[in-house]
């Protein structure tokens, strides 16, 4: 990849602010200075797919962020080098999955071990597995150990930040995100702030709840940033993830995360020195994690302290640049596959599919 229409990586995306999206942003950045780059979101296809389409072929590498927007938009990868990115496998994924074999997708990249696992299971070949990371801030500014001051009554605030739509409820865990923070409020003097799309309704519903809540809405990368900022703990209750990538985010900034054991968490908080791991779906845990944290403010910033020096050491992007670039030559050596043949085998994967949905209705 060493003249500059062949150095072209082309990142297709759902949204440029979701996690993938950011993820993108934050890989084309990394490379920037070996690699040009480009970005389409689902939006920018669907509004100019000519355009979407000349990408693809000025492109030397394309890939696609989940394969969600690999199986809607696979189109732009025929007769090209593809990588799909695996945020997550459940069983609803598998067909999207083997559609993409079928099409001629040959490397994917799992977003933790976790989900290689879970794809070699189901019998997807993971050819490689990248860590996500954080463009790391090179200063945390928070209150010291020492700066603690035992007559000033400081609210600790938890936060949240993603997509708290309808369809998320359940992946996300958010009834049993509602039912922790209800709890610890009742204990506890605390404040929650929500950052995200589609948090109106949870935020109304705390506030219903007597927690004292806000919802921002940040307009770029910048402020949902500073987000992590304005709060000391950072709550994650999913049931499964590929992520998710906030965690790393609020644990670059010095918040203390307390988290289920999804997708690539347990990978990142490998310590109970840098945050703390609860099982999925149970509430008791939980509680008793935040109650420490909020009782033991000492506890709360040298933990916040060590698990922002953890992702500057460990999660920042240029820990796996390397890998990441190895991979885009590797993808970059492949033989394309002619987009005859590439049609033909979407066409007969369709009809395979098809064929396989009736017999499995009778």
């Amino acid at each position: 990849m060493n003249n500059k229409s062949r150095d072209l990586v082309l990142f297709v995306v759902d949204r440029n602010d979701w996690a993938l999206g950011t993820m993108a942003s934050e890989m084309a950045e990394s490379l920037s200075g070996s690699h040009e780059s480009t970005i389409l979101s689902e939006d920018e296809i669907s509004n100019n797919p000519y355009r979407a389409w000349r990408l693809s072929r000025e492109a030397k590498v394309i890939h696609f962020l989940g394969q969600y927007i690999a199986s809607g938009y696979g189109w732009l990868g025929m007769g090209r080098r593809c990588l799909v990115t695996l945020a997550h496998i459940e069983s609803s994924h598998i067909g999207f999955i083997k559609r993409l074999i079928g099409m001629g997708f040959r490397r994917f990249v799992a977003m933790s071990e976790m989900t290689a696992e879970e794809a070699r299971f189901a019998g997807i070949v993971v050819r490689h597995v990248w860590r996500p990371g954080v463009l790391v801030p090179e200063e945390v500014v928070r209150p010291g150990v020492n700066d603690i001051d035992p007559s000033r009554d400081a609210v600790p605030v938890l936060g949240f930040s993603g997509r708290m739509i309808p369809a998320n409820r359940n992946r996300k865990g958010l009834d049993l995100f509602e039912s922790v923070v209800t709890q610890v409020s009742r204990r506890a003097d605390i404040k929650l702030r929500l950052c995200g799309e589609g948090g109106t309704p949870l935020l109304e519903k705390m506030r219903e709840n007597g927690v004292t809540a806000d919802l921002v809405a940040p307009e770029n990368r910048e402020e949902a940033l500073d987000f992590y900022r304005t709060i000391d703990i950072y709550l994650c209750t999913s049931r499964f993830e590929g992520g998710p990538l906030p965690v790393i985010e609020a644990m670059a900034a010095g918040c203390v995360v307390v988290s289920t054991r999804v997708g690539f968490v347990p990978e990142v908080i490998n310590s109970d020195e840098v945050g703390i791991l609860c099982p999925v779906n149970s509430a008791e845990p939980f509680e008793g994690a935040l109650m420490d944290l909020i009782q033991n403010p000492r506890k709360r910033i040298e933990m916040g302290s060590r698990a922002a020096d953890h992702i500057k050491r460990n999660w920042g992007w240029g820990h796996d640049r390397g890998r990441i670039i190895t991979a885009y030559e590797a993808v970059a050596q492949d033989p394309p596959t002619p987009i005859g043949f590439q049609i033909l085998r979407a066409l007969l994967s369709c009809l395979a599919g098809i064929i396989f949905a009736g017999r499995r209705k009778r």
